[in-house]
């Protein structure tokens, strides 16, 4: 029978969890945070997050007016999926050549692999996807990503390949290409893309008010002594937090994009 009077111990009862001041002038992005029950939270990055922060998320911080509110980040195993625009394009010095143009939704997205879904029945080719990036110079260069050989025989009853990408992309345009020899081009029908979530954890109440802020290629990550009893924040059961419309607080300047490679160019 069910005790009426019996209520969930709260998760770091009698801790404080306010920690130091925080200058946040060198931050380019927020958001605000939006929390229906207080105790313990969560939040699953999102894309803009994942686009606009150090790819180690040492620059992620939580607010609570210029206080910072301590967090610890959880690694997942947990795959997300996006589908990004795929269009085929044809190369008229060299017509054995089959490209794709692959467009994902941000760049420097952590993404960790792609699938193709093809119709032709039968052949063998190897892929490599790169990206093509700009240097100081501003001469073009091709960064590959990933490559693999994709064999598709009518007795293999997934028509499904995964390729493996090697590094992280720094746009969000790659190229997938493949030389078809003396055969027929083959078709792609769809292209998905996959990255791991990530969520960060932490204590609150509804009426903080808390801003998440990122985008600051130059800090080293926190050191909170909630590390300390990190289990109990992994182990409890956390109300999902949501993170509201991006601010941007500082402008990319023109040298910053060059250097992180969001230059490209379309064939």
């Amino acid at each position: 029978m069910d005790n009426p009077d019996f209520h969930t111990p709260e998760v770091l009862s009698g801790l404080d969890l306010t920690g130091a001041a925080l200058d946040i002038a060198g931050w380019k992005f927020r958001k605000p945070v939006e929390i229906s029950k207080g105790g313990a939270q969560q939040i699953e990055l999102d894309l803009e997050v994942l686009a606009h922060a150090q790819p180690d998320f040492a620059d992620l911080r939580v607010l609570h007016g210029s206080n910072q509110v301590p967090y610890i980040i959880q690694s997942t195993s947990i795959s997300r999926a996006i589908t990004p625009a795929m269009a085929a394009t044809n190369d008229s010095k060299d017509p054995k050549l089959s490209r794709w143009i692959i467009k994902l939704p941000q760049s420097c997205l952590p993404v960790t692999r792609l699938t193709y879904i093809t119709p032709t029945p039968l052949f063998e080719r190897s892929l490599s996807l790169y990206e093509a990036l700009t240097d100081e110079r501003g001469d073009i260069y091709r960064r590959t990503l990933g490559s693999a050989t994709w064999t598709q025989t009518p007795e293999r009853q997934t028509k499904e390949f995964t390729l493996t990408l090697d590094a992280t992309p720094q746009s969000d345009t790659l190229y997938l290409e493949t030389d078809n020899g003396d055969n027929p081009p083959i078709v792609l029908e769809k292209s998905t893309a996959f990255y791991l979530a990530t969520r960060i954890l932490f204590k609150a109440r509804p009426d903080d008010g808390l801003f998440f802020y990122y985008g600051n290629p130059r800090v080293a990550s926190p050191s909170y002594d909630l590390n300390l009893v990190a289990g109990q924040l992994l182990t409890a059961e956390k109300e999902p937090a949501v993170l509201s419309a991006e601010a941007q607080l500082i402008k990319s300047s023109w040298r910053e994009n060059e250097a992180g490679g969001k230059g490209g160019v379309i064939f």
